[in-house]
């Protein structure tokens, strides 16, 4: 995989509001990080089993 031999381990988002923020949590598999903040990530497997 790609990204493994590229060490890419997760794709991350900056929300740019609460409501951004509610649509990636609720869309999709990201997740907070620290939490509670609008920074988010999406971990490279989960994207990757989306178009596999």
């Amino acid at each position: 995989m790609a990204s493994q031999s590229i060490g890419i381990g997760a794709a991350p988002v900056q929300a740019k509001d609460g409501a951004a923020r509610r649509f990636y949590l609720r869309c999709a598999e990201f997740e907070e990080y620290p939490e509670e903040s609008r920074t988010l990530y999406l971990p490279i497997e989960t994207a990757a089993a989306a178009f596999g």
